[in-house]
């Protein structure tokens, strides 16, 4: 919480300055920020990497604290973090790539794909409940196997959650966030393309977007420039992350591994269209189903929360996700052509930025 509390004063001052600020007073407001944010990450800790897009320009884009606490290295704009939760937003844009190609329908039910699931639940849940968090499946479901539950990946964790014989709810009937559907959405992926997924999302979404650094995790490959994530025990740092964290290996609900410089290319991407048409991706940014989240988002589309600024303002769009040490999150208005990414390693100071970011710059006056 406290550190909560100076991040949002932080990005305050920035917000602040920056929306009278002029073209040649921008660069105060980024000495003030990094002063801020060395004050949050000081030099020998693990830290994070911001990046703040408006319009065309990189108001900022610089890294702060340790990527990796034993080699000393430091945490820059090209370091490598695991995103978590967003993304979700890239295995959506997989599906939605099966189904510009007419291979796939998100009505169809998932047993089409996934034959060996239950039945009763298969025949019940559509790829599109998988996509909007309408299924009913849970969020999480522990392991069974102790030997192996920080090292299992989709697949495994399919093959003991097929046979689950209950939901939370029916489907289609109301929110309920759920890690599990989007590894199964990551399943779906493979079995229609025949390509593993990580090779899929690869090819046909990073490289399209020129997110050249950007990667499923591969428990079997190193990448490079990756953080390790952290968590703080008393005055010390406890790697945590892939081989610490249960599930930590999971590809369709967390595995990406990017950067804030990626994030500007994705972003570039999103607003040109260079990765799916402008009807799927405005199908992605369609609030499909009220998630009675209001901090987050109240609605949500296909890997994304989705909220209306007040007083008419203009859509806000975002996604935050935690996992091991790992946070993060990206917030976008492309109405005003906001972007901002936030990706840290390191557990205590894990956040719901999305939240203050949407009401800082609404104070700030930029939407």
């Amino acid at each position: 919480m406290e550190y909560f509390k100076r991040l949002a004063a932080l990005l305050l001052v920035f917000i602040s300055l920056s929306a009278d600020a002029q073209n040649e007073k921008e660069i105060d407001v980024v000495s003030i920020v990094d002063k801020e944010m060395n004050k949050v990450y000081p030099a020998n800790e693990p830290g994070a990497a911001i990046v703040i897009m408006r319009g065309d320009s990189i108001i900022m884009n610089k890294g702060y604290g340790l990527a990796d606490i034993n080699t000393k290295t430091k945490i820059t704009p090209a370091t490598n973090f695991n995103i978590a939760s967003i993304s979700k937003m890239f295995t959506a844009t997989a599906i939605l790539l099966l189904a510009e190609k007419g291979k796939l329908n998100l009505q169809d039910p998932i047993i089409k794909y996934l034959p060996d699931v239950n039945p009763q639940i298969g025949n019940k849940i559509t790829i599109y409940h998988l996509l909007t968090h309408t299924s009913g499946l849970p969020h999480f479901i522990p392991t069974k196997d102790s030997a192996t539950r920080f090292t299992v990946m989709d697949q495994e964790t399919y093959d003991s959650d097929k046979n689950i014989d209950s939901l939370d709810f029916e489907p289609g009937t109301r929110f309920g966030y759920s890690n599990v559907g989007y590894r199964w959405l990551a399943l779906i992926t493979e079995k229609v393309s025949g390509v593993d997924f990580g090779d899929f999302v690869r090819k046909n979404v990073f490289l399209k977007a020129g997110m050249t650094n950007s990667y499923e995790m591969n428990r079997d490959a190193p990448i490079i420039n990756f953080a390790h994530a952290y968590q703080k025990t008393g005055n010390e740092f406890i790697e945590f992350d892939y081989g610490e964290e249960e599930q930590f290996g999971t590809l369709g609900d967390g595995g990406v591994v990017s950067s804030t410089n990626d994030l500007i290319s994705w972003e570039k991407a999103l607003r040109s269209y260079k990765v799916l048409s402008q009807k799927s991706f405005e199908e992605t940014i369609t609030p499909h189903i009220n998630s009675g989240l209001v901090v987050i988002g109240s609605s949500y589309g296909f890997g994304w929360f989705i909220q209306k600024s007040p007083n008419g303002g203009p859509m806000i769009y975002s996604h935050s996700g935690a996992d091991g040490g790992f946070a993060a999150y990206l917030l976008r208005i492309p109405e005003k052509q906001i972007m901002v990414a936030f990706l840290s390693n390191r557990s205590d100071h894990v956040i719901d930025v999305a939240y203050s970011v949407q009401s800082l710059l609404r104070k700030a006056g930029w939407y």
